[in-house]
């Protein structure tokens, strides 16, 4: 049904759009990329290649993927030269809480926002400062597709022991079958050979060991890992929790620019992962059931139109070599709408993935925020008792102190004339 969806679409970005860009005038970008090359998350216990294989550390950004971001935000530059004057307060980034999502967020404003002539603070550094801000995992219901919400982790386990979920696991028991036995590492479920593949791909990437016992099955592991990006988020309920919250942020910025409260920003960033992207392609039924690559990047472009309307323009890159080559990026279309399609159609198109209530929708007995702000609020108590204990004990000291000291003058006078000299003095 998917696939056909998509069809489809592919089918609709044939339409003649109702709007050009030869007579719009863009008033505002946001991105969502995926970071860059990286080294494996993990490794499985018959792994034949040691950690020290990788620099850096395991999941940690490569310097290809540094090359790929850096690549990537020179492309942005071109593309939205005339947009911008590159002062660092026209653009704003969020990241997910991990590395390697900061650092490609760090590499690609290197390229893509180097100072202009007001903003340079040395002759030598062509670099500016520009703040990266990002959430704990936990409670990062916008980027991070695991963050806590116990009715999606439930929702998750359903769509795998589904009929649907447990007939596509049975279509490729022989594969999880012997490559858990070989590996060592339990594949029960899409996730796990999604993640297996993962390494796998990375280490045939670099040309290190690979056992001979994966090359069979390598067409149908890539191709579950693939589809896994589809069966994880496969239900409305899905989309509503893991894309929603920030299809809502991106449709609130938009608002908030047409209303001026975002007077000089020009772009928003947000560097996460391929699950957030591909999540959001697939409340869009827009998703190509491929794992969306390195450095891949939605682009949401909203257009003040000749009539006064708003529109938004949707871009997809994924090069798969963009540290090379950044290819044209693809224009994702609607069903229904068009390349310059009418915001206003675009949020009621979305309006049932917006939750209400998130922390209430995710069955949670007390919103996590609540629970952060508990943990604080109790770290912020104990550090004040712990304070107020260090300074008794302060006050109890001098007190101390100052008490032995007055003790021994009362033991000097008793044993001194009163016209003594050393009567009077301070000890």
């Amino acid at each position: 049904m998917k696939l056909l969806l998509f069809s489809l679409t592919c089918v609709l970005c044939q339409v003649q759009p109702i709007f050009s860009a030869q007579n719009s005038k863009l008033l505002f970008v946001q991105f969502l990329y995926r970071h860059g090359d990286r080294n494996p998350i993990n490794l499985y216990p018959n792994d034949p290649n040691p950690e020290s294989a990788f620099k850096g550390g395991l999941h940690q950004l490569t310097l290809l993927g540094r090359k790929q971001h850096y690549a990537l935000g020179k492309h942005f530059r071109s593309m939205y030269r005339n947009f911008t004057t590159f002062s660092p307060y026209e653009i704003a980034v969020v990241s997910s809480y991990a590395d390697r999502c900061v650092m490609s967020a760090e590499t690609n404003l290197a390229s893509f926002f180097p100072p202009n002539s007001e903003w340079s603070f040395e002759n030598n550094v062509n670099w500016q400062p520009i703040p990266i801000r990002y959430l704990p995992k936990a409670e990062d219901k916008y980027l991070e597709d695991d963050s806590y919400c116990p009715r999606a982790d439930e929702e998750e386990k359903r769509i795998l022991y589904s009929p649907e979920g447990q007939q596509f696991m049975a279509e490729h028991k022989e594969m999880y079958e012997n490559l858990t036995l070989m590996s060592g590492k339990d594949l029960a479920n899409w996730t796990q050979a999604s993640y297996f593949h993962d390494t796998i791909f990375i280490e045939k990437k670099y040309n290190l060991s690979v056992p001979s016992w994966v090359e069979p099955y390598y067409e149908e592991l890539t191709n579950v890992s693939n589809l896994a990006f589809f069966w994880t988020f496969n239900s409305p309920l899905m989309h509503r929790l893991r894309a929603g919250p920030l299809i809502q942020r991106l449709i609130n910025n938009m608002n908030d620019k047409i209303a001026g409260t975002l007077k000089d920003l020009k772009f928003q960033v947000f560097s996460a992962h391929d699950t957030t992207i591909a999540v959001v392609l697939d409340a869009l039924n827009l998703f190509n059931m491929i794992q969306p690559p390195y450095a891949s990047t939605l682009l949401f472009e909203l257009h003040e139109m000749p009539n006064g309307a708003n529109a938004l323009r949707m871009l997809y890159m994924n090069s798969s070599r963009p540290e090379e080559r950044i290819e044209e990026p693809h224009v994702l279309i609607l069903e229904g709408c068009s390349e310059f399609c009418p915001l206003s159609y675009f949020i009621n198109y979305t309006k049932d993935l917006m939750p209400e209530d998130w922390e209430q929708e995710c069955k949670l007995d007390k919103t996590l925020a609540e629970k952060i702000k508990d943990q604080k609020f109790s770290i912020y108590w104990l550090f004040l008792f712990v304070g107020v204990v260090i300074a008794s004990i302060g006050v109890y000291a001098v007190w101390r102190i100052y008490s032995r000291k007055q003790d021994k003058q009362k033991k000097l006078r008793d044993y001194l004339w009163p016209e003594d000299p050393a009567y009077s003095f301070e000890y």
